[in-house]
C-alpha cells in the first residue's frame, strides 16, 4: 500500500535537461556570482560601501576562525608561557570553541546578505564580543600567564577595527534600507 502511493509520485530530477542544475539548488551556489547579483541589486553609494565593509570583515572573520581551527597557539605564544599543561589546554579549548561558534555565525550572516537586520545582528554580536572582552579579558587572566603587552595592544586594535567597521556597516544598511523607501 505504501510502496504503490509513494511510487505513484515522480520524484523531482536533480539536474534539468541538458544536465543543468535548477536554479533554487544548492548545487548551484556560487559565492562570487551571489555577491556579484547582490552588488548590482544595490541602488546607492551607501550600499557598495556597506558590501565591502561588510562581506570583507564577514570574510576576514572567516578566515580568522579557520586559522585559529588549524593552529590555535599560532601568535599567541606569549600568552603560553609559564602556564601548566592543565592551563594551556584549557586556552587552547577556548580558542577552539570560539573559532568554531564565529565561523558558524558569520558562515551564516555572509548568507543573508546585507539587510538591516542582518548587518544589525552582526554589530550586536560585535557589540557583546568587544565588551566581553575589555570587560573581563578572558585571556590575560589565566594564573601565571604573563601580561603580554605588545599582543594585547595588537588584539585590542584589531578588536576596535572590527567594531568600528561593523558600525559603520550597519549605517551604511541603514542608508541602503532607506534610499529603495523613496
Amino acid at each position: 500500500m505504501y510502496a504503490s502511493k509513494f511510487a505513484s509520485k515522480q520524484s523531482k530530477p536533480l539536474l534539468k535537461e541538458g544536465g543543468v542544475a535548477p536554479t533554487n539548488s544548492t548545487a548551484t551556489f556560487n559565492p562570487i556570482k551571489n555577491l556579484r547579483n547582490e552588488w548590482n541589486a544595490t541602488n546607492s553609494f551607501g550600499g557598495k560601501v556597506c558590501m565591502g565593509l561588510f562581506y570583507g570583515m564577514v570574510f576576514v572573520k572567516i578566515a580568522w576562525s579557520i586559522a585559529v581551527l588549524a593552529a590555535p597557539k599560532a601568535g599567541w605564544e606569549c600568552f603560553y608561557q609559564g602556564l601548566s599543561d592543565y592551563a594551556s589546554e584549557s586556552v587552547t579549548m577556548c580558542f577552539r570553541a570560539m573559532a568554531v561558534l564565529s565561523l558558524g555565525f558569520f558562515l551564516y550572516a555572509a548568507h543573508g546578505g546585507i539587510k538591516v537586520w542582518n548587518v544589525g545582528m552582526v554589530f550586536a554580536i560585535n557589540a557583546a564580543w568587544s565588551w566581553v572582552i575589555f570587560v573581563t579579558n578572558p585571556p590575560m587572566e589565566v594564573d601565571g600567564a604573563p601580561t603580554c603587552d605588545a599582543e594585547v595592544r595588537v588584539l585590542v586594535a584589531i578588536i576596535w577595527a572590527i567594531f568600528w567597521c561593523s558600525v559603520m556597516a550597519v549605517n551604511f544598511a541603514f542608508m541602503e534600507h532607506w534610499s529603495t523607501q523613496w
